[in-house]
């Protein structure tokens, strides 16, 4: 069921952001940061800020086993998407329950209306009830009359499910690059000098960065001047797993 699917999709997500969440930096991430934050400081430049190619570097290097986790974060984002727009009618369990007093409605009146003819199919089937002297056996057909059917529960301008899952992929669609952007969002927020200002280079103020900036990811760290990034971690590797298969049950796969 579409709704199932997207409940574990769901908890997949939380499980993916918890799990990242509280990734444990290297060795040589511990170093670098080190040294991009507070070397400076040991030289009485305590009010310079590093290089932004240089922040770059440092925690591209630090995040790049949470950069490969990217484009499946991508992928899953966008076929949650897919599939919260495919729950509607029988798929959306929310107008299911809206539509069942219609469906009780129905049964009901259809008792009413055919109940001789039902009371003698059953009779023939399983045979005369045995009846208490307290009990009638007549058919009353007016016991559920229109007057006593059951009550349309109007929803107009109230807030619905269909509507908070709609405002809650929206709002989860403006992260769809987290794991890819982070080190770049990281660093351009406060974290880096702006450019054109002098700068802290890890070896001392510099009117620029002249080392190679890394691109993000494991592969691209291989040129990485500053932080050394020696493989995948297992963990990230079970978290990609995971959105691998999420992402094929999203998609009917």
């Amino acid at each position: 069921m579409a709704s199932h699917v997207f409940l574990q999709a769901l908890n997949l997500g939380i499980e993916v952001i918890n799990t990242t969440d509280h990734l444990q930096y290297t060795k040589e991430c511990s170093r670098g940061l080190l040294k991009m934050q507070y070397c400076s400081h040991c030289q009485g430049l305590t009010n310079r800020k590093p290089c932004m190619g240089y922040c770059l570097n440092v925690m591209r290097g630090c995040l790049a086993n949470m950069a490969e986790i990217d484009l499946h974060w991508r992928e899953y984002i966008r076929s949650l998407e897919e599939l919260s727009n495919g729950i509607h009618g029988a798929y959306d369990i929310e107008q299911v329950l809206f539509n069942l007093h219609s469906l009780v409605n129905d049964a009901i009146m259809n008792a009413q209306i055919n109940g001789p003819k039902l009371s003698a199919m059953v009779n023939k089937a399983c045979g005369h009830p045995i009846r208490k002297p307290a009990e009638s056996s007549g058919y009353q057909p007016d016991v559920y009359s229109e007057k006593h059917g059951l009550k349309i529960i109007q929803k107009e301008n109230e807030e619905t499910l269909s509507s908070r899952r709609k405002e809650f992929i929206n709002s989860l669609r403006l992260y769809r690059t987290l794991y890819g952007g982070l080190a770049d969002q990281l660093c351009a927020s406060d974290l880096a000098a702006a450019d054109g200002l002098v700068c802290w280079n890890g070896e001392d103020v510099v009117k620029s960065y002249t080392h190679r900036v890394v691109g993000n990811g494991i592969k691209a760290q291989s040129s990485n001047p500053e932080v050394k990034v020696k493989g995948t971690d297992p963990v990230i590797n079970q978290i990609i797993d995971k959105l691998k298969h999420i992402n094929q049950s999203l998609q009917g796969k």
